[in-house]
């Protein structure tokens, strides 16, 4: 037993000095806190010639106080007014009008008074958007002090705070400037808790209390007694400023302190601050360091009384749910977006349903209105009690406390039928989970995989029709695994070679401007290179030819170049409808009228006339021969070299 203890001291020794450093955090003790050192900026106005108790009595009263410029009429006429920072000290007897009425003076003219008014509104207003605090204060009394005996610095800290809302009124028809207005906001009056601090810690000395009832006055007259016992050179100042305090930090502070609260006794915080009895107790939880698994929400009992739900939830969210239901401490992240208020809004009716009391702080306003707009909408909001800034002032907390002890809450009628709709609606929406999240058939694929990956790749092969690419004679039950493979070889193979022919064309991606494009006999080998080459050599010799004969053809006929037999098939083509036009020409008798005649020009008229001339002579031989000569041989051309032959024996007779 004493090994524990002493194994044990270190860690608590530990997490005590954990928490001393984070409450050192929070305490701002320096010149830059307003609190122990305010400077008159313009995001602060000062007050002239007002009594400090009479503008408390009169804002506590609940009463409006309106702020005056420098330059109204019925208050310059008055020679007694008191134009200095310091309030005027006077018995009640000895007040003037000034000081009994609704009205505050400052020494500001029209224009720059609304200017300092506006930010203070605006800044206030935000404070309370974004952090849910008023930091809006009427400070009465400040204490003047230095940080040591040789320091000539004075500091100004406020003593008497009173918490105010500064509301923007109408135009004024004179100065052409907007009317402001004070009132008290219903929340505690402060005591400068940061001052207490700082004289408690550096000169061991206690600020008086500030009791409920107590006055400015009297307030101010305890501070003076206390450093005329300590401090003579230090003094009270009579100012009244309104200015922007935040005790945020310090009441967290506060709240810390391990003598008056017990902060160490809770397992969470010893957890948080690495004491070795947390970890224990985080290991008997169940809790983790790391990402809990999702529960299996469709088969976890009694999940409807348990568990509810009264807003959207995926199995993520529902199982962060069960685990805070369950007791368990974790922590949800998330970007914006992702469902956190959503959990909150449902872990909240969960527990409300559980008979739990809930707690829900944020460090923003808005955060908690979003969740406060889905309790409405659940009709919840009656469940719930406002706790921050205006909201927080007593008279308004006891009044929606008496509202809701007044309301009575029928039975809910029909939840049963609503859950056992909600369970049949599961049950199909999980069957059809299952059915498509289950592999098809042979495939080892779900139908989810298959649809998906079907419009993914044709998506990629677009524009080529799916169907020329869909291979024939498969279907889910013999496109198992090994047939997948195959194919995704065979894509693989037609890739590599894709890839190589577009590496060879210079990063083209057409097949037509290959070299080899067109050739189809894969058995060529290296040594076949040569007769290759002697095929082509005489192949492109070939088509030399053909295009010299095409030139002589459209230079002897005349015709346009475009569209005329510009290809080997088109010269095929006009090759074979010669020889038909040929068998169909009717034989000439020298009358005909040729439309062609008129293309003939130039050289090619003449070639043509000697052409018909030679035509002329042959006929005239021929007409001569066959009046000596049979018919029948001299059609046949094939006797023609014998009677050459005979012809030229006989002259050399």
């Amino acid at each position: 037993m004493p090994e524990d203890k002493e194994n044990n001291e270190p860690n608590e020794n530990t997490a005590q000095e954990a928490l001393r450093k984070m409450r050192d955090k929070l305490l701002d003790l320096t010149a830059r806190n307003s609190l122990l050192h305010l400077r008159h900026t313009k995001t602060s106005l000062r007050v002239v010639d007002e009594l400090p108790n009479q503008l408390a009595e009169t804002l506590l009263n609940e009463k409006e106080m309106r702020f005056l410029p420098a330059l109204e009429d019925h208050r310059r006429e008055d020679p007694t007014l008191e134009a200095g920072y310091e309030a005027p000290e006077l018995s009640p007897e000895e007040w003037h009008r000034r000081h009994t009425d609704n009205e505050i003076q400052t020494l500001f003219y029209p224009a720059e008074l609304e200017r300092r008014l506006s930010t203070l509104r605006q800044k206030a207003n935000l404070a309370i958007e974004e952090m849910g605090t008023n930091i809006l204060y009427l400070a009465l009394g400040f204490l003047e002090w230095h940080e040591s005996d040789d320091s000539e610095v004075p500091r100004l800290a406020p003593l008497y705070l009173l918490p105010i809302q500064l509301t923007k009124g109408s135009l004024d028809g004179k100065t052409y400037t907007y009317r402001y207005t004070i009132r008290y906001s219903g929340e505690d009056i402060m005591p400068n808790l940061s001052l207490r601090e700082k004289l408690l810690s550096d000169f061991n000395m206690k600020l008086p209390e500030l009791g409920e009832n107590k006055t400015p006055e009297a307030y101010f007259e305890e501070v003076q007694e206390m450093i005329e016992k300590n401090k003579p050179r230090w003094k009270v100042s009579r100012y009244v400023t309104v200015a922007l305090l935040n005790f945020n930090k310090l009441l967290m502070y506060l709240d810390m302190d391990p003598e008056k609260s017990n902060i160490l006794a809770h397992p969470l915080a010893k957890r948080f601050l690495g004491e070795a009895g947390g970890k224990q107790e985080k290991n008997q939880q169940g809790d983790s360091l790391g990402f809990n698994e999702e529960h299996p929400i469709d088969e976890t009992p009694n999940i409807h009384d348990n568990y509810p739900l009264i807003d959207d939830a995926d199995s993520s969210q529902h199982s962060a749910l069960i685990d805070a239901i369950d007791g368990k401490n974790l922590v949800i992240e998330g970007p914006p977006g992702t469902g956190k208020s959503q959990t909150i809004t449902n872990l909240i009716a969960a527990a409300l349903s559980n008979g739990k009391k809930v707690l829900f702080v944020a460090e923003k306003l808005a955060a908690l209105e979003v969740v406060q707009r889905r309790l409405e909408q659940a009709e919840l909001d009656e469940f719930c009690l406002e706790l921050h800034s205006h909201k927080s002032q007593k008279q308004k907390v006891l009044g929606e406390i008496r509202k809701r002890l007044g309301i009575y809450y029928r039975q809910t009628t029909n939840i049963e039928a609503n859950i056992q709709r909600y369970e049949e609606l599961k049950e199909k929406l999980k069957n059809h989970t299952e059915r498509v999240n289950r592999p098809w058939k042979q495939t080892q694929k779900t139908s989810h995989e298959i649809l998906a990956a079907a419009t993914r790749y044709r998506k990629a092969i677009n524009p080529v029709p799916s169907e020329k690419l869909h291979p024939e004679g498969y279907n889910g039950g013999n496109y198992d695994r090994r047939a997948q493979l195959r194919h995704q070889g065979q894509v693989k193979a037609f890739r590599k070679v894709w890839e190589g022919i577009v590496y060879q064309t210079d990063g083209g991606t057409n097949l037509q401007d290959h070299p080899w494009h067109g050739i189809g006999n894969v058995e060529l080998q290296m040594f076949d290179k040569d007769v290759v080459a002697t095929a082509l050599k005489d192949w492109q010799q070939t088509l030399q030819r053909l295009s010299g004969l095409r030139a002589t053809i459209l230079q002897m006929f005349g015709c346009k170049s475009d569209g005329f037999a510009e290809t080997l098939k088109g010269l095929s083509d006009l090759s074979t409808n010669w020889e038909n036009l040929l068998e169909r020409l009717p034989p000439l008798y020298g009358d005909e009228l040729l439309d062609c005649l008129p293309n003939l020009r130039k050289e090619t008229l003449q070639r043509v006339q000697q052409f018909r001339q030679l035509s002329i002579d042959i006929q005239k031989r021929y007409d001569f021969l066959a009046v000596i000569v049979d018919k029948a041989i001299l059609k046949d051309h094939s006797a023609f070299d014998s009677m050459l032959t005979g012809s030229k024996q006989l002259r050399q007779w």
